[in-house]
């Protein structure tokens, strides 16, 4: 992948790269309330309905300590580590919407990433 260079354990052996294997959803679909006169604009709106857990499931083969990083197309990651929530409060309305999971494990975001999708429906 761009930007990865191979990296040498303190023993000079080759660093395997760290693998994210699953990303799991507690939902894949979310659904936003019929708007009203006198609703506030959606990106002042905070519901726990628009909150999704996120589970990652990773692995490196040498047992480094890894970093979890996301990168989502709409809405922020609340948390650190393997469980956080997907916050998608404030998006800009019905669609699809994309997380990527990658893990480091001190060589940089080089190894395999896993992507999911939530799909928000305007009632």
């Amino acid at each position: 992948q761009r930007g990865c260079k191979p990296g040498k354990r303190p023993d000079g052996t080759e660093n395997k790269r760290g693998n994210v294997t699953e990303i799991e959803l507690d939902k894949s679909e979310v659904h936003l309330p019929p708007k009203k006169e006198g609703d506030p604009p959606a990106d002042q709106e905070h519901s726990p309905k628009m909150l999704v857990e996120v589970t990652t499931k990773a692995e490196d083969p040498e047992g480094d300590v890894i970093t979890y990083n996301y990168t989502v197309s709409g809405g922020r990651i609340v948390g650190r580590g393997a469980k956080v929530h997907w916050d998608l409060n404030g998006v800009s309305g019905a669609g699809t919407y994309t997380i990527v999971g990658a893990v480091d494990d001190g060589c940089g975001l080089c190894g395999k990433t896993v992507t999911q999708t939530v799909t928000i429906v305007q009632d």
